[in-house]
């Protein structure tokens, strides 16, 4: 079996189960936070959001969430394409006048300079070399176009996860540990957590999750230069969802606090981020 065939029996079991419209990604919180991301990139660059979405290509576009987080921002033509028929007919069950495409992203039909941006969301994970998705996205980006891909997961983070697990000091506070031994499962033992709760092979949802399996996520750093030595002009990384963020809830003034500090932190934050979002332009 291999990454593709892993990817449409997982998927495919998620999207017709309707497990994955239950998935966190859903939340109307974590919709208005991806919105909120696209909005800091549009101040940030001085770009208009209309010209970014004149022509837009989702890869991975699953049942639609990157659909439902971008049309409030006028989408001029949206195209999405996913290999996993299942979760290509829950998308057009929501969305039945979109087009959707089952299609690999590593070489799609589309003519070279077509869209003003190609997106993606918790999708680069699933790929065994991201980088023929980075070409393939600089192929069919006009130029000037951005390439955007959120909620990679942060291997500085899992990291960090796993040397803060195997100390041996007590420390004079820390009341987190539940929410420690969580992310260190979730990271290291993802196949086992998917397995107890749908009864799936942990093995194939290792398969399907390559990066995330043998990588325990993508280097920030290292992720920018991949998308650089491509082509691309410049890059933007956006963290997203510090450890123990969840214990919060809503608390919406609380959390825009510690996340201003910690972004205002840049890069010496990064390591306690669970994801990042990231923008690159052509």
């Amino acid at each position: 079996m291999d990454i593709h065939q892993a990817n449409k029996l997982v998927h495919g079991f998620l999207a017709k189960s309707g497990q994955y419209d239950q998935s966190p990604h859903f939340l109307t919180e974590n919709i208005d936070r991806v919105r909120h991301i696209f909005t800091q990139y549009f101040d940030l660059v001085g770009l208009n959001s209309k010209d970014f979405f004149k022509s837009c290509l989702d890869l991975g576009c699953g049942t639609g969430f990157m659909y439902e987080v971008l049309k409030i921002f006028d989408i001029g033509s949206y195209a999405g394409i996913d290999i996993t028929e299942e979760m290509l007919q829950s998308f057009i069950k929501k969305y039945p006048n979109i087009n959707v495409t089952r299609c690999a992203a590593e070489h799609t039909l589309y003519e070279s300079c077509t869209f003003s941006s190609v997106v993606n969301y918790s999708f680069l994970d699933h790929l065994e070399n991201p980088v023929q998705i980075f070409h393939e996205a600089y192929r069919v980006l006009e130029s000037g176009g951005t390439f955007y891909s959120g909620l990679l997961p942060n291997s500085l983070f899992s990291q960090n996860i796993a040397l803060a697990r195997a100390h041996s000091f007590k420390c004079s506070k820390f009341s987190l540990e539940s929410s420690l031994e969580r992310e260190f499962s979730a990271m290291f033992d993802n196949g086992a957590v998917y397995s107890e709760n749908y009864g799936m092979d942990p093995k194939i949802l290792e398969l399907a999750e390559p990066q995330k399996t043998q990588n325990q996520g993508f280097d920030p750093n290292s992720l920018a230069q991949q998308l650089l030595d491509v082509g691309f002009k410049s890059t933007y990384v956006f963290p997203n969802w510090f450890f123990a963020q969840s214990i919060y809830g809503k608390d919406i003034d609380q959390l825009n606090k510690i996340c201003s500090y910690l972004e205002e932190c840049g890069p010496v934050s990064l390591p306690l981020f669970k994801y990042f979002d990231i923008f690159a332009i052509k």
